[in-house]
């Protein structure tokens, strides 16, 4: 048995269980659906074992990191989770523990729960972050207060820390939770490679889903440039968006670039600079 690297509460891994001779990044990426710069990001995070390192620069990856990846995309896309949220759980989720369950029925149960619609907390959660992505993007940070939000929620203050700990951890969640948001838009607007195709269309689309929450990333950039805890969520936010335009673009290798335009677009017209020509508006 040999050890697995960084990913807390991973274990050990059998030499059986690593096929020969195992993936690349990209190969990693093309099978999960799950970007690079996601994918790097989640192994600096802990969420990932080590890669087994077969030259200086050349690692390879194996069906545990297939696995993990599925349930991280599953918990972000279909629940709304934080990373901070999925960090906690994966162990348990990957783990055999007593059970002894094969991997593949655990990634099962835990595919056919989210499929199965949320439950009553999911929902008050949902809620809380809808209220939060409005209020931090209208308002900002600091006149935001936690009753409020509750208020907008429909529950009481008392309840709030039962879904997070802390007025700074609803706010990073809120952050979190524009890729999900912008996919689940530019998916209710059938908009996909099949369907759009690429070009001003999807650049168009994209700003339109992008608009009501622009406001909050920029918040939540205006507090990175101030060293707030959960900043580097801004960053991650912009990879994930990039995966999600380049999953609706069919490979077409721009999603930064629409993203970069969307944004900037955003920003100008709300300082009234006008749009971006290179992403404009849908009418």
């Amino acid at each position: 048995m040999s050890p697995v690297g960084a990913g807390p509460g991973f274990g050990d891994a059998g030499e059986a269980d690593e096929p020969a001779p195992g993936l690349s990044v990209s190969q990693l990426a093309e099978r999960t659906g799950v970007g690079v710069p996601s994918i790097h990001h989640y192994r600096r995070l802990g969420l990932l074992p080590a890669p087994r390192q077969v030259a200086p620069n050349r690692f390879l990856y194996d069906q545990r990191h297939v696995e993990a990846l599925q349930v991280i995309r599953v918990l972000r896309e279909r629940r709304g989770l934080s990373l901070a949220v999925i960090r906690e759980l994966l162990p348990g989720l990957l783990s055999a523990g007593d059970s002894g369950a094969p991997a593949g029925s655990r990634l099962d149960a835990v595919l056919a729960e989210a499929a199965a619609g949320e439950s009553e907390q999911d929902e008050v959660r949902l809620r809380l972050l809808e209220a939060a992505r409005g209020a931090f993007g209208s308002r900002g940070y600091e006149a935001v207060n936690v009753e409020e939000l509750c208020q907008e929620a429909g529950i009481a203050k008392g309840s709030f820390y039962r879904y997070f700990a802390s007025k700074d951890a609803v706010f990073v969640a809120a952050v979190a939770s524009v890729p999900a948001l912008v996919a689940a838009r530019l998916s209710a607007g059938q908009l996909s490679a099949g369907q759009v195709g690429r070009g001003a269309d999807l650049a168009a689309a994209l700003r339109d889903a992008l608009s009501p929450v622009v406001p909050l990333l920029l918040e939540a950039a205006l507090r990175a440039g101030q060293g707030a805890a959960g900043a580097p969520v801004v960053r991650h936010v912009l990879e994930e968006l990039a995966e999600v335009v380049e999953r609706e673009e069919g490979g077409a290798g721009r999603g930064r670039e629409l993203v970069r335009a969307a944004v900037l677009g955003e920003v100008a017209e709300l300082l009234g600079f006008g749009s971006v020509e290179a992403a404009p508006r849908g009418t």
